[in-house]
């Protein structure tokens, strides 16, 4: 069973943590216009440094070493790469998240679940024919909730797969009828190649995470709860 390490924390970290930056991410840090969007980004990478050393505490959380594959998916560089460790980061305005797991794709997103969209706007852009359709069966006040569920479902497969916004998100159909069921990926991948996971936080995010998987069943998922100091660590198969 492939295992998924999750990290949740939130920008309430970041001015404590910015000492694990390297020079360039402290450089991209002081780029952001807004203040709140700068601590979410600092916030999401000093967790993701702390995160790696937690499943290689050999190294310290300012040594990792990092670069872009091909498709701009952030990847571990030089002597790291042996490491065999894969990764990927999610910041909303407040909280981040990271995944890490062993030689296997992963990709993780973190919405806050209730928000003031547009669903049939978005749904036109970035949803399947048949979720259009289950979105408009919903009662309206349901319908921006559910589209966030699909929505960070498609973000954490686009992000293990390493395609990104490349990936044809209108052609990526999940069915969230009963579990979490992808019935096309839309980019010529099998459709058991990754596995899912998805639950809602107590203070109201949705957090996904996919994961390469042996016949689409989902990975473990092990719950870090972190702070600068310390990690709380619960193990689920689905949380």
């Amino acid at each position: 069973m492939t295992v998924a390490h999750v990290w949740l924390g939130g920008p309430s970290e970041a001015d404590t943590n910015a000492t694990v930056l390297c020079d360039a991410e402290r450089t991209r840090a002081v780029s952001f216009r807004f203040e709140r969007d700068r601590n979410s980004w600092i916030a999401a990478h000093t967790l993701l440094r702390r995160a790696l050393s937690e499943r290689m505490p050999e190294v310290a959380p300012s040594a990792w070493r990092f670069e872009s594959a091909p498709g701009g998916r952030p990847e571990l560089a030089g002597p790291f790469k042996a490491t065999g460790l894969r990764f990927s980061l999610a910041h909303a305005p407040e909280a981040v998240a990271c995944v890490v797991t062993q030689e296997v794709s992963c990709g993780i997103d973190v919405e806050r679940l209730a928000r003031a969209i547009d669903v049939e706007a978005l749904g036109r852009r970035t949803a399947s024919a048949a979720e259009r359709a289950g979105l408009q069966a919903l009662p309206a006040a349901d319908r921006g909730a559910q589209f966030m569920r699909l929505w960070t479902l498609k973000e954490a497969y686009a992000k293990a797969t390493g395609r990104g916004l490349a990936t044809p998100f209108g052609s990526l159909d999940f069915d969230l009828t009963d579990g979490i069921v992808i019935r096309a990926t839309g980019d010529g991948r099998s459709n058991d190649e990754f596995g899912f996971v998805q639950w809602t936080t107590s203070d109201g995010h949705v957090v996904a995470v996919a994961a390469s998987t042996c016949r689409g069943r989902p990975p473990q998922v092990v719950l870090h709860t972190s702070a600068a100091n310390a990690s709380v660590t619960r193990v689920c198969s689905s949380p």
